[in-house]
């Protein structure tokens, strides 16, 4: 009973992260890897928010484990680490491409 109190009142986080998961499984498989971009640069933006400067290995380990979290059991299998790596690195870059213009403005 108390598993499905739990289940009840997390009801909106649980589909939230199903919708994430269908999603990204969709995108994947429609080979729409900028979309795909566009959630990792969203979680490696909002890491940095929540860890700051100077936690570089902690950022992109808690993005790795949200991205593989995310992913499909499949797909875990078809994108190998590097890839996760390089999709971060390039959010990462994009982001601080982005963050200097925004500051001037």
């Amino acid at each position: 009973m108390i598993q499905l109190n739990v289940i009840i009142s997390n009801l909106d986080l649980i589909l939230a992260a199903l919708a994430i998961l269908i999603t990204v499984a969709v995108l994947a498989r429609r080979g729409q890897i900028g979309l795909i971009r566009e959630l990792v640069l969203s979680l490696v933006v909002n890491a940095e928010k929540e860890y700051g400067a100077k936690t570089g290995p902690i950022k992109k380990s808690d993005v790795t484990a949200k991205i593989y979290s995310m992913l499909p059991t499949a797909s875990k299998l078809l994108i190998s680490s590097g890839t996760v790596s390089d999709l971060i690195e390039e959010a990462k870059e994009r982001m601080d491409e982005t963050l200097p213009k925004n500051e001037e403005e």
